[in-house]
C-alpha cells in the first residue's frame, strides 16, 4: 500500500532482467492472485506518512521510478506453454509545503503500478494497471490522509483467469482441431477492464503511532474454478514505534521496539500461497482449490536499530485463521559518502513449508536531488519489492529526482540506522523507520 506527503507523477525506469526458477509455468490465476497481494500501497504511504514527519518537512518535489522483470514460460487456457516476461513498474511523483511535526503542512501525489505478462512474440499480453491519487494535512504532530485507487481490471483472461491471448491479433494460440465452441467462449468471455475506485484512509502520529485502511473489491476463487468479486476492507494496518518516548526516558541506545496487527481480507494472497496452489493445480489438470474464505490476522514485532547497531530483527506472528510463526529477519544498512548499502535475510512459511529469502541493495547519492538504486531479491514474499512468486530471482534498478529523503525505498524493511547520509543529517529526532522502509539514524553523529 503506498505513501505520504506530496504530488505523484509515474517516472520512467529500467530494470536488468531476473530468472524466475519456478520449474512448471506460471499461469493466470498466479499471476492475478500475487499481482492482488501487491495491494501494499497503503504500507509504502504509511512510510511515506513516516519519513515527512520525521524530517518535519512535506517534499517540495520528489519523484522516482522502479522496474523490474521476470522472464518466464507461462500457460494459456488450452495448456499451450509460451515464452514470456513478468514486469513490474511502478513511479510515483509527490509535493507539498510546511511543516507536519512542529507547524502545519499540505500535501499531495501520485503512485502508478503496472503489471505485464508480455508473449516473447506476438505482441500478445494481459496486464492490469493500478494508481493511487492522494492529499492530505498535518497539524503539530497529527497527520491525515484520504486516497483512492484505480484498478485496472485485467485483459485477457477469461473468467477463471487464465491467459487467453489468441483472444485478439492475427495469430491464433489454440491447438489445431480446438472445437469452435472451445475457441469461441475463451475469445468472447475474457475479461474486460474494470475501473475500481478503492478509499484509502491512512493517520500518523508524530509519537510513532500509525494507523490506515483500504476498501476494495477483493475476488475470490470459488470451488468451480470462477471467481465472485465484493468490496470490503481489504486491508487493516496499525503500526506502534514510540521513538520519542524511548529517548525520552534515556533507553535509546538499546533499540526501538515495534508492534502491530495487520488483517487482510480473504481472497487477499498476502504470502503468494493460494497462487503457488492454483499453479500447481493447473499444471497437473485439476480444477485449483478455492481461496481462503476467512480473513488472516497477523503481529509483527521486534526491534529497529538494536544496540545503535543499525541491525533490525522483527518477527511475524499469524494468530488467524491459524495461528503460528510466519516470519523471522534480520536486516542491517550501512551508508558512508554517496553510497548506500544493506541486506536482509528472513525465514518465513508458505502452504504450511518455511522457506528461506534474502535481498540487498546498493546505491549512489551524489548530492540530494538525484539518486540511483540497484537491488537483487531471492524468493521475496515482500510484495513492496515484487510479487510473492515462489524462487524467483528478480533484479532492479531506481531512479530518484528530487529530495533524495522521500524516494521509496528499493528494497523495503531495512534497519532505520546508518542507511541514508542525508536522512542522518536532516532527521535530528527521528523516530526511525515504521516497518516499511529505509529511515535515518537518530543519533546527530554521521555514520
Amino acid at each position: 500500500m503506498y505513501r505520504t506527503c506530496g504530488v505523484v507523477t509515474t517516472v520512467a525506469c529500467v530494470c536488468a532482467p531476473a530468472v524466475a526458477h519456478a520449474v512448471e509455468p506460471l499461469t493466470g490465476p498466479e499471476v492475478v492472485d500475487v499481482v492482488r497481494s501487491n495491494a501494499d500501497v497503503m504500507r509504502v504511504h504509511q512510510w511515506f506518512m513516516r519519513t515527512a514527519m520525521d524530517v518535519d518537512s512535506a517534499p517540495g518535489y520528489v519523484s522516482d521510478g522502479i522496474a523490474r522483470y521476470m522472464p518466464g514460460k507461462f500457460r494459456t487456457s488450452n495448456g499451450q506453454v509460451f515464452n514470456g516476461t513478468l514486469v513490474r513498474i511502478t513511479g510515483t511523483s509527490s509535493g507539498g509545503w510546511g511543516q507536519p511535526r512542529t507547524g502545519r503542512a499540505l500535501f499531495g501525489g501520485f503512485s502508478g503500478d503496472v503489471a505485464l505478462v508480455d508473449a516473447a512474440s506476438g505482441g500478445y499480453r494481459a496486464q492490469n494497471i493500478d494508481g493511487f491519487f492522494f492529499f492530505g494535512g498535518s497539524y503539530h504532530g497529527v497527520m491525515a490522509t484520504v486516497g483512492v485507487r484505480f484498478i485496472s481490471g485485467w485483459t485477457n483472461l477469461d473468467a477463471a483467469h487464465r491467459f487467453t491471448f489468441g483472444s485478439s491479433g492475427p495469430q491464433v494460440l489454440f491447438r489445431p482441431g480446438t472445437p469452435d465452441e472451445v475457441t469461441r467462449t475463451e475469445s468472447t468471455e475474457a475479461l474486460r477492464p474494470k475501473q475500481w475506485a478503492a478509499p484509502l484512509l491512512n493517520i500518523h502520529h508524530a509519537e510513532g503511532a500509525t494507523l490506515g485502511g483500504a476498501f476494495e473489491v477483493v475476488e475470490r476463487q470459488l470451488p468451480d474454478g470462477t471467481y465472485t468479486a465484493g468490496r470490503t476492507l481489504s486491508a487493516l494496518r496499525g503500526l506502534l514505534e514510540p521513538e520519542p518516548w524511548i529517548r525520552r526516558i534515556g533507553a535509546r541506545y538499546l533499540g526501538v521496539p515495534l508492534v502491530g496487527l495487520e488483517r487482510y481480507a480473504a481472497g487477499v494472497d498476502r504470502w503468494g500461497e493460494h497462487g503457488k496452489e492454483a499453479r500447481i493445480a493447473h499444471n497437473e489438470g485439476r480444477t485449483p482449490p478455492p481461496s481462503s474464505d476467512k480473513a488472516q490476522y497477523e503481529i509483527p514485532f521486534g526491534a529497529d536499530d538494536v544496540m545503535s547497531t543499525g541491525l533490525r530483527l522483527v518477527g511475524i506472528v499469524a494468530v488467524y485463521p491459524q495461528s503460528f510463526l510466519r516470519e523471522v529477519e534480520a536486516a542491517w544498512a550501512y551508508s558512508t559518502g554517496p553510497l548506500e548499502a544493506g541486506a536482509k535475510a528472513f525465514v518465513f512459511r508458505r502452504s504450511g513449508k518455511y522457506e528461506t529469502a534474502a535481498e540487498a541493495f546498493a546505491a549512489w547519492a551524489p548530492g540530494p536531488y538525484f539518486r540511483i538504486a540497484l537491488s537483487y531479491s531471492y524468493n521475496v514474499p515482500e510484495t513492496t519489492t515484487f510479487f510473492p512468486i515462489p524462487n524467483a530471482s528478480v533484479f532492479g534498478m531506481q531512479f530518484t529526482f528530487g529530495d533524495n529523503r522521500f524516494a521509496r525505498p528499493i528494497v523495503p524493511l531495512l534497519a532505520c540506522a546508518k542507511a541514508n547520509r542525508a536522512r542522518v543529517q536532516a532527521i535530528k529526532n527521528s523516530k526511525c523507520e515504521d516497518g516499511t522502509g529505509v529511515q535515518g539514524s537518530s543519533r546527530e553523529e554521521e555514520p
